[in-house]
């Protein structure tokens, strides 16, 4: 979990989804790249 900085310039019920989708596209480029190389599934 990235620091956020306070005070939040957006509200949080704005940054909730902002960060939820950022992990998820991480997420999904991590098991991405593990499928690639060949290590998924573990």
């Amino acid at each position: 979990m990235l620091p956020l900085p306070l005070p939040l310039p957006l509200p949080l019920r704005v940054w909730l989804p902002l960060v939820g989708s950022a992990a998820s596209v991480a997420h999904s480029g991590a098991i991405s790249r593990a499928v690639l190389i060949g290590r998924w599934p573990p």
